[in-house]
């Protein structure tokens, strides 16, 4: 109950304050506040975690403390800047509402198909254990670790990634901190395919796309596969793709109003996607590329001031450093490399030294073929086109997951819309080059989770042409086929959840099952990887000595237990623990030492996993 309290309060300061400060900065359409207010809300959480955790302070009390602060300021500059906004009625036009959704029944039926489809995932979220493969590996390993130590620190426990950028592990913090548990971790990466969603029809209004069509452009997006599947899992992609259109939908309004409060927006967002994940950086560039182009536009035609335009500019790269910088800069002071463990080269000199070249982590979507990039797009893509043989789309999906409607509609319709975006001059043109710019340059063309923005583009082209065809029977089979397509995705895409890693996947069926039954019976030892089943055995509050490079130690979280009171340490040679359960494999020095001692018992021996308790 105390978690619960905590939490609802913890959130609800957390939107009070997003909410005030999105009045500040002066929303153009309720469509774009509600926007605004998802990244705010973001980079609220981001920022008082951090800064409660960078400091050793990361408890619920410090991080309540710093929301109310947040939400109080917020409220004292509103009512001196312009008291009529604050707790008054926005002016700004209206979402588009029921009668637009009415005037066009496909839009309806594309937004309760999104509405199920979420739901589902919802459900699995709720229902399920964390039980994706990085999650477990490292993404909540780094979350668990900073609640046990209370700092965002390193953490020896992290497999590959423990000084990779971690803006997204500090969003999974936020519900377990408060609530105490994990229960709802998974439910994060929903928030953001509904913001996804929201600045898709942002970018299609842009685009000059009436109200129904930006709702179906909208909906379409958020029922793609690789959205669906990875949405109830722990990994970072969603969150990036929603952050990247949450930016471009500022920088394309940015283009038409010149109102600087935009690009705080694009700043806030773009200082997320970069804090997140590697690949951030690439998008963090384009979007950096991006502003300032607009920026010159508008400094060319002396509109808004000169003045303006350069505070314009430092309050995007201010926003942008805020929430992006952290982790580079820490690495950078203690390791000496902001990029660390990767090596960087520029014209065959190092700048920065590290044990790993990037080439070395790249997953080839094939190993066994040896193909140029341009074949491996083509054949990734390709694996959606007979999308009734493809089987279920998962959270990883290697080949394919932009879904049926990318090939069949999306794909061929985007160079319509490009056309038709070119002769309007539409600002949203600036979108859909950054989107293509990144495309170009990204090591993971192929990888439909690295490329969700795509579909943003696709299912706008879709909508578009909806709209602007030129003949009734078109604009009435268009959106009719685009929802049977969308139907076979979210079909696909829920009928069971595959965990990856030799893990048994899980019908919906026995999903529903599981609905209402205690979290003793939904463990991930029982549901999906039997070797840690022995975890229902170890208390609540034991050590666990963990051998990080026996080779079946494939996950570390699960060690720390849904409540994160378990002690887990990583192991130090053959050193055994007095009273602590010690995980190794067959072989290794630590298990040799178990062997030989007396104070110690083989609890479980399972896909050679191997785990030992201490005897009482």
């Amino acid at each position: 109950m105390v978690g619960v309290v905590l939490l609802f309060s913890g959130t609800a300061l957390l939107a009070a304050a997003a909410a005030l400060t999105t009045a500040l900065l002066r929303p153009d359409s309720r469509l774009d506040g509600a926007i605004t207010f998802g990244v705010v809300g973001a980079a609220g959480a981001v920022v008082s975690l951090l800064a409660a955790g960078a400091v050793g302070l990361l408890h619920p009390g410090v991080v309540l403390a710093l929301q109310a602060a947040w939400a109080l300021g917020a409220a004292a500059v509103l009512r001196r800047r312009d008291p009529a906004r604050l707790g008054g009625r926005s002016r700004a036009p209206r979402l588009p509402g029921r009668e637009a959704v009415r005037a066009h029944p496909w839009a309806a039926l594309a937004v309760a198909l999104a509405a199920v489809a979420l739901a589902w995932q919802l459900l699995v979220g709720l229902v399920l254990p964390p039980f994706a493969y990085d999650a477990l590996t490292y993404h909540l390993t780094m979350t668990a670790s900073w609640l046990r130590d209370a700092n965002v620190d390193p953490t020896p426990l992290s497999l590959c990634c423990a000084r990779y950028p971690a803006n997204a592990e500090l969003l999974f913090t936020w519900p377990v901190l408060l609530l105490g548990t994990d229960t709802i971790v998974d439910t994060v990466q929903l928030g953001f395919a509904v913001l996804g969603a929201l600045a898709v029809a942002g970018i299609a209004r842009t685009a000059g796309l009436g109200g129904a069509a930006q709702v179906f452009a909208g909906a379409l997006f958020a029922v793609t596969p690789a959205v669906l599947a990875q949405s109830p899992t722990d990994y970072a992609d969603v969150i990036v793709a929603a952050c990247v259109l949450a930016a471009l939908h500022a920088l394309a309004r940015f283009a038409i109003t010149g109102a600087p409060e935009r690009l705080v927006v694009a700043g806030l967002a773009t200082g997320l996607v970069l804090g997140i994940k590697g690949t951030g950086i690439v998008w963090a560039a384009a979007l950096i590329l991006t502003t300032t182009v607009l920026i010159a536009r508008w400094a060319r035609a002396g509109q808004p001031p000169r003045g303006a335009t350069a505070r314009a500019a430092a309050a995007f790269l201010v926003a942008c450093l805020a929430l992006g910088s952290y982790w580079y800069v820490r690495n950078w002071i203690e390791v000496e490399n902001p990029v660390y463990p990767f090596q960087v080269e520029v014209a065959g000199k190092t700048l920065f030294e590290g044990p790993l070249r990037v080439d070395d982590v790249l997953t080839d979507p094939d190993p066994s073929k040896d193909e140029s990039r341009p074949v491996e797009v083509v054949r990734s893509w390709a694996a959606d086109l007979d999308f009734w043989r493809h089987g279920s789309y998962d959270y990883e999906e290697r080949l394919g997951g932009l879904g049926p409607l990318w090939p069949w509609l999306g794909l061929p319709l985007l160079l319509a819309l490009t056309v038709g975006l070119v002769r309007r001059r539409s600002p949203a043109l600036v979108a859909l080059a950054a989107t293509a710019l990144v495309f170009v340059v990204q090591p993971y063309a192929w990888w439909a989770r690295f490329t969700i923005p795509l579909m943003a583009f696709g299912a706008i082209a879709i909508a578009a042409s909806a709209e602007w065809a030129p003949r009734r029977w078109m604009r009435v089979a268009l959106p009719v086929v685009a929802l049977a397509l969308a139907g076979a995705g979210v079909v696909l895409s829920s009928y069971e959840v595959d965990p990856a890693g030799h893990g048994e996947p899980l019908k919906a069926t026995d999903l529903v099952r599981l609905v209402g039954k205690p979290s003793e019976e939904r463990t991930i030892g029982r549901l999906f990887f039997p070797e840690y089943r022995f975890l229902e055995r170890v208390p609540e509050r034991a050590t666990v000595v963990v051998d990080l490079h026996a080779e079946p130690v494939r996950f570390v979280y699960p060690l720390f237990g849904p409540r994160h009171r378990r002690d887990v340490r990583p192991a130090r040679g053959a050193a055994l623990v007095a009273g602590a359960w010690h995980v190794t494999s067959r072989g290794r020095p630590l298990e040799r030492a178990l062997r030989g001692d007396p104070r110690f018992r083989l609890e479980s021996s399972e896909r050679g996993l191997d785990a030992w308790r201490p005897v009482r």
